[in-house]
């Protein structure tokens, strides 16, 4: 099927190594794929592709240390989220189902960032006003936030 019959795909985990890609896709889409930027490589991977199908067992398993034994994210790292997004959006304009899933799923990280408190100040002004500048100007149109207590976080955005 093609993302746009399954955009609910883009909120699995961005891991470029829980998706098969043929060797013919990564060579046409090597700009967008070859990035230290792995949640990046695998949206865009799941963004490009004509069609996308599911392996039924397991391809990849990720071993990684916790987030505790792991280096701070630095300020710069949390502005690279927000650019991230705005180029995944860019790639999705074309379908409105998947920018939506897109964007929320944008909203959602970006107001995890802020909220957990892992941006430093004065960084996290700017953070917030990019990432809100962000969610203003690229919403969906006609989008319409949840109601309830989510709908009043994401207005925060």
């Amino acid at each position: 099927p093609a993302l746009a019959d399954s955009a609910y795909l883009l909120r699995l985990t961005p891991l470029l190594g829980s998706r098969v890609l043929r060797a013919d896709f990564w060579r046409a889409h090597e700009d967008h794929l070859t990035t230290d930027d792995e949640p990046r490589a695998a949206l865009a991977a799941l963004l490009l592709a004509g069609r996308v199908s599911c392996l039924p067992h397991i391809a990849y398993e990720d071993r990684r240390l916790r987030p505790a034994s792991l280096p701070p994210v630095t300020p710069a790292q949390h502005l690279a989220a927000v650019d991230r997004y705005e180029a995944l959006l860019d790639l999705a304009q074309d379908r409105p189902a998947v920018y939506t899933v897109l964007y929320e799923i944008m909203v959602r990280d970006c107001l995890r960032t802020f909220a957990r408190g892992a941006v430093p100040e004065p960084a996290a002004r700017e953070f917030f006003l990019r990432a809100g500048s962000a969610a203003v100007r690229r919403r969906p149109e006609g989008y319409r936030r949840p109601g309830g207590p989510e709908g009043v976080r994401r207005s925060l955005l």
